[in-house]
């Protein structure tokens, strides 16, 4: 039984082993071309970012003012603006809005009267002295702008001091 089994394999492999391709025939017709489909509509051109800058306004009241000494105030301000990465890399400025609309770039001094800053992640403080009194204590709209290291490199011509000219360039909203 072995040796029929054997020579029925050997016989199987010898004619699948001797069958050959005939040639190959001609090539058939092209299809038809589809249908174009139409075109879409352009969509509408988006506003131009503000390279990684951002923005946050509030208001203080002079009773917001925390008296450290006589002659120093301050206040503290939750700034969500203000992350790790800008705090480590990038640049934070704050401005006073007085009446008139003036914005007033920190530090500024006017005579012995001094506003000054420092930051951290999430958090701004804002101080007042003056050398002279009791320091005023600023009441109106502050505005933080909070800029990346890239934010601030693509433009290095800007006059980050000048807040209307801040505002203009990157669209930062009132």
């Amino acid at each position: 039984m072995k040796k029929i089994l054997s020579l029925v394999l050997l016989v199987g492999i010898a004619a699948f082993m001797s069958c050959s391709k005939g040639d190959v025939g001609p090539a058939g017709q092209d299809g038809q071309d589809g249908i174009d489909g139409t075109n879409g509509t352009d969509g509408t051109d988006g506003q131009d970012g503000n390279a990684n800058v951002k923005s946050y306004t509030t208001t203080i009241s002079a009773a917001n003012w925390v008296s450290f000494t006589t002659d120093l105030s301050y206040i503290d301000l939750p700034v969500p603006i203000v992350t790790e990465e800008i705090a480590a890399t990038g640049m934070v400025m704050v401005y006073f809005q007085e009446a008139g609309n003036e914005w007033y770039a920190l530090p500024f001094s006017r005579g012995a009267q001094s506003y000054f800053f420092w930051i951290k992640p999430g958090f701004a403080r804002i101080h007042t002295q003056n050398n002279s009194t009791a320091p005023t204590k600023f009441a109106g709209k502050v505005r933080i702008v909070a800029a990346s290291s890239d934010g601030r490199a693509r433009n290095p011509d800007l006059d980050w001091t000048n807040y209307k000219e801040v505002k203009n360039r990157l669209q930062l909203p009132d």
